[in-house]
C-alpha cells in the first residue's frame, strides 16, 4: 500500500512542477554600444520543465514582427533601423515570449537636412535663420556651416541654428553634422533672393548698313519683363519691328530690338524699361549719336 502512495505522489509532484517557460531573456555579445552594420550574437535563456525543445527568434519593427532564425543562439548583423529583438521558448507545456531587447547602434549623422526661416523667397540683404538636423548616435557634437560660390566653399559659422545675411551672389549653403563615429554633409540648400531689376553693362547697340540692332541684358527675381519705347511710346514686335528675347541664366535676361536702317532717322530716342513685382531699371539709346561701325555705343542709365 505504501509503495502505491509513494508512486501516486511522485507523479502528482512531477505534475505540479511541469511548467511552460517562464523568466525568458536575451542577452548579447559583445554587450554595450555596437557599430552599424557589425555583427552580434543574441543568446536566449529561459527556466522550464520539461526543458526548452524550440527557440525562435523576431526582429520588431514597430508593431511588425519579422521572424529571422531559430535555436539557442543566432548571430545576425545590427543595423540603425533594424536593432530590436526578442526569442520565443517552447516546451511540451507551452510557449513564453522574452521582453523585447533594443540594441545600442552607433552611426555616423545620417539624413542631414537645412531648413530655413524664413522659408520661400527672402528680399535681398535680409537675415534669414539656416537650421541643421540629423539622425545619429551618438549625438551629432559639433556642426558647421559653408557657403558654396561654385567650386569654393567658405566656412561661415558653427552650431545647429545661424542668423545670416543673403546676398543675390551668396545663396547656397550646406552643413556638415559630425559626432564620435564620422562626419557627413548636407545637400546643397539654394535660397531664392528677391531683388529689384537692374539693366547690365553688356546692354549695348550696334548699327550696321542695313540695320540697328540694341540688346537689354537685364538682372531680377522675380524674372523682369522688359518694354521697349520709341520716342516715348510703347512698342512690340511687328513687321516694322522685331522684339525677341532669351534667358541668358537663371537671373539674366538678354530683349533684342532690331529697327531697319532707313527708319532710324525717323526717331531720336530708344528706350529699355525692365520691372518686376519690386520695381523698374531704364536704359535709353540716343540713336543720334549711333556711329556707321560694329562697336557697341556709349550709352546712359536712369533708374526709375
Amino acid at each position: 500500500y505504501l509503495e502505491g502512495w509513494h508512486a501516486d505522489w511522485s507523479q502528482f509532484t512531477h505534475q505540479i512542477s511541469s511548467d511552460s517557460p517562464k523568466n525568458i531573456t536575451v542577452s548579447v555579445s559583445p554587450s554595450g554600444p555596437v557599430p552599424e552594420n557589425s555583427n552580434v550574437s543574441l543568446t536566449c535563456s529561459s527556466n522550464a520543465n520539461p526543458a526548452v525543445r524550440n527557440y525562435t527568434w523576431y526582429r520588431a519593427d514597430g508593431e511588425r514582427e519579422t521572424f529571422i532564425g531559430t535555436g539557442t543562439s543566432l548571430k545576425i548583423q545590427v543595423f540603425r533601423d533594424r536593432r530590436s529583438f526578442f526569442c520565443n521558448a517552447e516546451n511540451e507545456i507551452g510557449v513564453g515570449r522574452s521582453s523585447s531587447i533594443q540594441i545600442d547602434v552607433q552611426y555616423s549623422p545620417k539624413n542631414i537636412t537645412v531648413s530655413v526661416s524664413p522659408s520661400g523667397p527672402v528680399p535681398e540683404n535680409s537675415n534669414v535663420t539656416l537650421t541643421c538636423s540629423s539622425n545619429a548616435n551618438p549625438a551629432v557634437r559639433n556642426y558647421t556651416w559653408y557657403r558654396a560660390d561654385g567650386d569654393q566653399e567658405t566656412l561661415i559659422g558653427t552650431g545647429a541654428s545661424l542668423n545670416i545675411q543673403v546676398f543675390r551672389d551668396r545663396r547656397t549653403f550646406f552643413c556638415n553634422a559630425e559626432n564620435e563615429i564620422g562626419v557627413e554633409r548636407s545637400n546643397l540648400t539654394q535660397l531664392e533672393i528677391h531683388f529689384l531689376p537692374q539693366i547690365l553693362f553688356s546692354s549695348d547697340c550696334v548699327k550696321t548698313a542695313s540695320q540697328v540692332n540694341c540688346s537689354c541684358d537685364t538682372e531680377g527675381n522675380p524674372s523682369p519683363a522688359v518694354q521697349w519705347h520709341l520716342n516715348g511710346e510703347p512698342v512690340n514686335h511687328s513687321g516694322e519691328f522685331e522684339i525677341f528675347s532669351e534667358t541668358l541664366n537663371i537671373t539674366v535676361h538678354r530683349s533684342s530690338f532690331i529697327l531697319s536702317q532707313p527708319q532710324v532717322k525717323h526717331f531720336s530716342t530708344l528706350l529699355c524699361r525692365s520691372f518686376n513685382s519690386l520695381g523698374s531699371a531704364s536704359q535709353q539709346f540716343c540713336m543720334s549719336k549711333f556711329k556707321s561701325s560694329a562697336e557697341p555705343q556709349g550709352l546712359y542709365l536712369v533708374q526709375l
